[in-house]
């Protein structure tokens, strides 16, 4: 069975870019063996709060690289999550965390493919994570 891609899909060079950009991040807590989850936490000056995680476990199904962009919304909070799989499939999914009389679904268990201008746009918003502030 041949794996088709769509012509709109992320790039393996912008993949490979991401996964080294967030492993760089991480670099301090991924230097011990036994560290299998690391992760880290960032609020930029656009008051967005970014997750990166990166889990060293050998299993296609769970995500190598995982990134979570939580934005503001109006009464709650929006998720786009993005999952880097080591077979390289690269995966989003939309949550929305509503609360109040009529709450959001927070599901998130679709899945589409991220197409190359997103996954650009994801990159750069890692990459511009050193002018913004860790979180605890």
């Amino acid at each position: 069975m041949l794996d088709v891609m769509s012509d709109n899909a992320a790039t393996e060079p912008t993949k490979t870019s991401l996964e080294n950009s967030v492993a760089w991040f991480l670099a301090d807590k991924l230097h011990d063996p036994s560290v299998t989850i690391a992760t880290k936490k960032y609020l930029t000056n656009q008051n967005r709060l970014i997750h990166l995680t990166v889990c060293n476990v050998v299993e296609t199904n769970i995500p190598k690289v995982k990134v979570q962009v939580f934005d503001r919304v109006k009464g709650g909070v929006h998720e786009t999550g993005y999952r880097l799989f080591a077979d390289h499939r690269f995966e989003k999914y939309q949550n929305d965390m509503i609360f109040g009389s009529k709450p959001g679904s927070a599901a998130g268990d679709v899945a589409e493919e991220v197409p190359e201008p997103e996954a650009a746009q994801l990159l750069a918003l890692v990459n511009s994570l050193s002018t913004a502030r860790q979180t605890l």
